[in-house]
């Protein structure tokens, strides 16, 4: 009655059923549940009957629609939309991190993905089974990391040792037991004081099923290690990542789209979904595609 395709709907619906396989397919790899949409698409009666009835009831409504899509008005009108996260909580690029708030910048180990959490920062192995999390507390001028550590903090730790991160003064250890997101477990924490501002960036690393060794321990210390005071070329990595409305040329592929992302993670999949090409196929030459970067 509006004008449109009912099949424009219908293709939504489509790509929405598409997201949802991948987040399934995603969710199976990282050993967690699935986080799928639980309205039209699948609540009762289930969605293919739920697809075939919207199909059959659309048909009805073909015979008065304008014809004419701007496919590629619209596609302009969504250059430059931000996707992803925001600079309040963080980029990912790549394997790399960064907080232009906090001003700090690190790496992640292959796999690893960043996790959405009230406060602070917080990094996910791909199963889903270790966690480092990175929070900031203020500290005084006078106090070193060490006793930030185990008074300020109140932890009690082993195999402690001062050191410096990428210029500031730092201190690593381990806290047997210590509150994490998995409950009480043995905690790697990474300290480092940017005496400038005044604040120390905590790092904690745990696994969810350690008793006394630490399995990741090794990917804990490389995250902590990594940690860096971001240079004037790394804020223009931090801004957000945007959609970007490109025209495919004879040789152009999802695969290899997905290989120049910036995207962290899934990027085919990510690529094929929003342009409507999941599970298979190519941009046309000359045809508008999205990218992200």
């Amino acid at each position: 009655q509006a004008g449109y395709s009912p099949r424009a709907m219908l293709k939504t619906i489509d790509i929405l059923k598409n997201k949802d396989r991948v987040e399934i397919k995603q969710a199976k790899a990282e050993q967690r549940p699935p986080k799928v949409y639980h309205g039209f698409l699948s609540s009762h009666p289930d969605n293919d009957t739920r697809y075939r009835e919207a199909v059959i009831a659309s048909d009805a409504l073909l015979t008065d629609f304008d014809a004419f899509i701007r496919t590629d008005e619209f596609l302009q009108q969504l250059n430059g939309m931000a996707y992803g996260p925001s600079r309040q909580t963080g980029i990912v690029r790549g394997s790399r991190f960064y907080h232009s708030k906090l001003g700090i910048t690190l790496v992640l180990p292959a796999g690893w993905r960043q996790n959405p959490v009230p406060r602070g920062v917080q990094f996910m192995s791909q199963t889903g089974d270790a966690v480092f999390e990175l929070s900031t507390t203020r500290i005084k001028r006078d106090m070193t990391p060490e006793t930030l550590v185990k008074e300020g903090l109140g932890y009690k730790i082993r195999e402690g040792r001062s050191l410096t991160i990428d210029g500031m003064p730092g201190y690593i250890g381990i806290a047997d037991r210590a509150q994490s997101r998995f409950g009480v477990r043995p905690v790697r924490l990474v300290v480092a004081v940017d005496r400038r501002r005044g604040i120390a960036y905590v790092g904690q690393g745990s696994g969810q099923f350690d008793l006394k060794k630490i399995a990741s321990d090794s990917e804990f210390i490389r995250i902590g290690f990594s940690l860096a005071k971001m240079r004037q070329p790394d804020f223009g990595n931090a801004r957000p990542l945007k959609v970007q409305i490109v025209r495919a040329e004879a040789d152009t592929t999802i695969a290899g789209l997905a290989q120049a992302s910036d995207l962290p993670r899934y990027a085919e999949d990510q690529l094929r979904v929003i342009n409507g090409l999941y599970p298979r196929g190519e941009p046309e030459p000359g045809q508008l595609i999205k990218i992200i970067d």
